[in-house]
């Protein structure tokens, strides 16, 4: 019985990790489609410079949303790593070698799971959109809607950079928390 349960567990746990990784690269997706909209949107029918404000919202939910479900999976091997892989030497041992692999210096091509060139890229462009709006300078709300604009795409870079850096180090952190405090023997 305890058996079964454990093996059902672990194929959900799997199965978890799939689905949300392939979630992932669908939300950035439709994230950067649904950003291109509306930069394109606001370039093309609107001089309003705080409305670049709407396709940078829809790139910081899109870049929480996959920085989550990252977080989650990594979170999800990790637990895998330590409850199934560490004890049994009959599974694949799927996590640790994934783990190791991303440890290695030769590990060729680096992947960003997060997708965040893109993300900053893409913020980069929107803070040039808003540049395009023009901004009256002479104009103490023309400075105060710059400053309020600039200072919305530098928040979004640094919550690019610091999800990034967590992600960097999450696996390890998370893998040994689980093995201080081992789940619960069979």
């Amino acid at each position: 019985m305890q058996e079964d349960l454990a093996l059902a567990e672990y194929t959900a746990l799997r199965a978890t990790i799939r689905e949300r990784g392939t979630l992932r690269s669908a939300v950035a997706a439709l994230t950067f489609l649904l950003w291109a909209g509306l930069a394109l949107a606001v370039a093309l029918f609107t001089a309003a410079p705080l409305l670049v404000l709407l396709p940078l919202a829809a790139l910081a939910g899109g870049f929480e949303t996959v920085l989550g479900l990252h977080v989650g999976v990594e979170r999800v091997g990790r637990f895998i790593q330590a409850r199934y892989e560490l004890s049994s030497a009959s599974l694949p041992g799927w996590e640790h070698a994934a783990m190791e692999f991303g440890l290695s210096t030769r590990a060729g091509l680096a992947l960003d799971p997060l997708f965040s060139a893109l993300f900053a890229g893409s913020t980069a462009l929107n803070l040039l959109l808003a540049a395009r709006a023009g901004f009256d300078v002479h104009a103490v709300r023309g400075v105060g809607i710059l400053v309020v604009v600039t200072v919305a795409h530098a928040l979004l870079l640094l919550r690019i950079w610091t999800g990034r850096r967590f992600a960097a180090t999450q696996r390890a952190i998370e893998l040994e928390r689980f093995r201080v405090r081992p789940p619960k023997a069979d």
